[in-house]
């Protein structure tokens, strides 16, 4: 029984080989002739010849270069010690030196004489007042009112006078004066400042009824600001400096002083 298996194996496979056979190849086609391509396509022209390159001309012989001649040697310096000297020795100095004669003695200036003494100012009472009516002189108090007048010019001020009492031996008949008058609120503490001024280099001083007593003309004191709303209802102090001069000179021969603490007042 196995035999006939394989026997009928063995068969089956010489079967199968000899129907296979061998594959058959295509046949190669062999490529078209160049003569057969599409018709249309111009021949392409033949390139022109490349023209003929100039011969390049041989350069130019270079001239030799001269030999440099040989440096002569270093010419031969001779020794210093036969150079002569150049310099010549300077004569010597003598060693005393003459005396330098005195210088003769400056003579004192002659003695001036001492100037004078000029004599101190004799100090003189003053009055601060006011003048009303026809030229009245009538003294101020302590703490009386004082209005405060609107000048022509906007500004404001008040009106003082002054009465200085001079001694027997003044007998002019007028003087002249320099006359400082200033106002002061408030009139005392730290903070007090000068508010007015009245100032005249010139003034002048008339005798009244009595010879002795000088009177000066109404006096303006005008306040730095022009509204009388900075100093009215407030007390007000007038200080006066009064120089009398010497007749017919710029010396100070007379001196006063004088303060009085008034009350400003505006009625307008």
């Amino acid at each position: 029984m196995q035999i006939m298996r394989a026997a009928l194996l063995i068969g089956m496979i010489c079967l199968a080989v000899a129907c296979s056979g061998e594959p058959s190849t295509p046949p190669v086609q062999a490529p078209p002739d160049v003569s057969d391509a599409p018709a249309g396509i111009p021949d392409i022209p033949d390139a022109p010849d490349a023209p003929d390159v100039p011969d390049v001309p041989a350069p130019l012989d270079i001239p030799d270069v001269p030999d440099v001649p040989d440096v002569p040697d270093v010419l031969h310096v001779p020794d210093t010690a036969d150079i002569p000297d150049v310099l010549v020795d300077a004569p010597d100095v003598p060693p005393d030196v003459p005396d330098i004669p005195d210088v003769p003695d400056i003579p004192e200036p002659p003695c001036l004489p001492d100037p004078p003494e000029q004599p101190l100012p004799q100090q003189i009472p003053i009055t601060i007042g006011k003048m009303v009516g026809a030229g009245k002189f009538v003294v101020l108090e302590e703490d009386q009112e004082i209005e405060i007048v609107q000048g022509p010019q906007d500004g404001v001020h008040v009106e003082i006078a002054v009465a200085a009492t001079m001694p027997a031996s003044f007998d002019e008949d007028k003087a002249l004066s320099t006359l400082h008058a200033v106002t002061i609120q408030p009139c005392c503490g730290e903070e007090q400042e000068e508010v007015g001024q009245f100032y005249n280099k010139k003034t002048p001083l008339y005798p009244d009824d009595d010879p002795s007593v000088f009177f000066t003309e109404v006096l303006q004191v005008i306040f730095f600001q022009d509204l009388a709303v900075f100093y009215e209802q407030l007390a007000c102090c007038v200080r006066v400096d009064l120089s009398v001069y010497k007749p017919g000179t710029k010396d100070v021969l007379l001196q006063g002083s004088a303060t009085l603490r008034l009350f400003c007042v505006d009625h307008l």
